[in-house]
């Protein structure tokens, strides 16, 4: 039996055919990765916060390889009170140094670089608890909807890293409602999410994230469970008076923000050229297939113009169905508008763009396009 269970281990792979993988080497993986990061790391750090620009983008370039390679080191670089890699890497999108030699071009490389480096550590699901509640969450999401807001070269890494982070249940809401005036995060939040003292023993701290997750739901769950609906059609009618009269959204919010650069971008949709505006349109539909899952959501984001918005990409697309494959723009476009299609004032907005008449086209096709497109049409007309 012992001789099974050390075969499931993932060390086992490490040794020959047959054999168990004795606890000694298990201790020895550990220690590697201990020395390799606390050898690397600090180095990387020091030349990342160096007066010359040139000496920084190089060490980014380092960090970037050692979290893209080496996919294993990067839940112990974030999850650890040694150093403070998200907060550095968060500086770096804006960072004016007096003694940079004002090289743009540069500089520029240094944020792409940065992004692309937090988009690899977004993807661990310990980190992602850590970038959102954790010690300078607030600033690190007020940079990248900075980026957006600029519609910088970089907002399609920072839409990818705001889809990375919006897989974790418990910051669906946070980037939804994200506006620097308005929402609280970081060392102000009630669930933050605190660190070891020993970044590699992570078991503890999986543990005690998971335990303030459940607690924050339960909470929900018993307040909706002491206030239950009594008929569909009510909870219908009370869902849309709560939300209708609720505050428009905020100028400086995120959504406003994806709003603004969906609308600038919308003219890169008509070509074929792969470019960042329309890859940036593409991650930003991810990022709204993730913030769609509850009612509630969908009735937030119908406040602004991006359903309308989500329906012109499919009406303006210069691929034919059969192209519209998996995870493509369009896939999740019409994945996102039959979400917005169920809630009352997406209803609303959609009708009023015509959206019917745009997902009309798609029938008779066949395969899920068909079935959405199905759906979206049913949900409009039932008023």
């Amino acid at each position: 039996m012992s001789t099974l269970l050390s075969r499931m281990h993932p060390c086992s792979c490490l040794q020959g055919s047959c054999g168990q993988v004795s606890d000694d080497t298990y201790y020895r993986i550990d220690s590697s990765i201990n020395q390799d990061l606390k050898y690397n790391v600090p180095e990387l750090l020091r030349n990342i916060q160096a007066p010359s620009l040139k000496i920084r983008v190089t060490a980014l370039k380092k960090l970037y390889e050692l979290t893209g390679k080496r996919q294993h080191l990067r839940v112990p670089i974030v999850c650890t009170t040694e150093w403070n890699v998200v907060d550095l890497l968060t500086k770096c999108l804006f960072s004016q140094n007096p003694h940079d030699s004002g090289n743009d071009t540069v500089q520029n490389n240094a944020r792409r670089i940065a992004c692309l480096t937090l988009n690899n550590l977004s993807i661990p699901y310990e980190n992602k608890a850590v970038m959102m509640f954790g010690p300078g969450s607030t600033t690190l999401i007020e940079s990248l909807v900075q980026i957006m807001r600029l519609k910088l070269p970089e907002t399609y890494l920072v839409c990818i890293c705001l889809m990375n982070l919006s897989f974790l249940d418990d910051a669906i809401e946070p980037i939804l409602n994200y506006s620097p005036f308005t929402v609280e995060m970081g060392a102000n939040s009630k669930h933050v999410y605190p660190l070891q003292q020993d970044g590699f023993e992570l078991n503890k701290l999986n543990t005690r994230s998971a335990r303030l997750l459940r607690t924050r739901r339960s909470a929900i769950e018993s307040f909706s469970t002491a206030h239950p609906s009594t008929s569909s059609n009510k909870q219908t009618s009370i869902r849309h008076s709560i939300y209708s009269r609720s505050q428009p959204v905020d100028s400086s919010s995120l959504l406003r923000a994806l709003e603004s650069m969906m609308q600038v971008y919308m003219p890169f949709l008509m070509s074929k050229v792969v470019s960042v505006e329309r890859e940036a349109i593409r991650w930003a539909m991810g990022l709204l297939r993730n913030l769609t899952k509850t009612d509630e959501n969908c009735a937030s984001i119908a406040k602004t113009n991006i359903p309308c918005l989500i329906s012109f990409v499919i009406r303006d697309s210069p691929y034919p169905i059969v192209r519209w494959t998996e995870d493509s723009l369009e896939d999740w476009a019409l994945l996102v508008l039959s979400r917005l299609a169920t809630n009352y004032d997406g209803k609303e907005v959609l009708n009023k763009c015509d959206a019917t008449e745009t997902v009309f086209r798609i029938i008779g096709t066949g395969g899920i396009h068909e079935t959405r497109a199905n759906s979206i049409i049913l949900s409009l007309a039932g008023g």
